[in-house]
């Protein structure tokens, strides 16, 4: 489901939260620097934004905290946006 590279959208979970790791905030779009498994086989992703917590090798948050964004919608805003703003300069 997810891969490295991809751009996510933290929207949290009910977790709690570790102290020594950095979390986005709500709602920041990150991208993914890398994926792992914690001992008790919990899916968790590094973020390439956040690399480093306050204590420790890796930053990991649990996957359920964050959500695929689809980058195609905000292109094909911008494009038709882009258009509109064109066509209003000329008229």
């Amino acid at each position: 489901m997810y891969r490295i590279g991809q751009r996510v959208v933290f929207v949290d979970c009910d977790l709690p939260k570790h102290p020594d790791v950095i979390y986005p905030k709500l709602n920041e779009i990150v991208t993914i620097h890398d994926i792992g498994l914690t001992p008790q086989g919990m899916l968790v992703l590094a973020l390439k934004e956040y690399p480093k917590p306050l204590r420790g090798e890796v930053n990991g948050i649990a996957a359920i905290c964050f959500r695929p964004i689809d980058e195609t919608f905000a292109e094909e805003t911008i494009a038709r946006l882009t258009k509109e703003i064109k066509e209003f300069n000329y008229n």
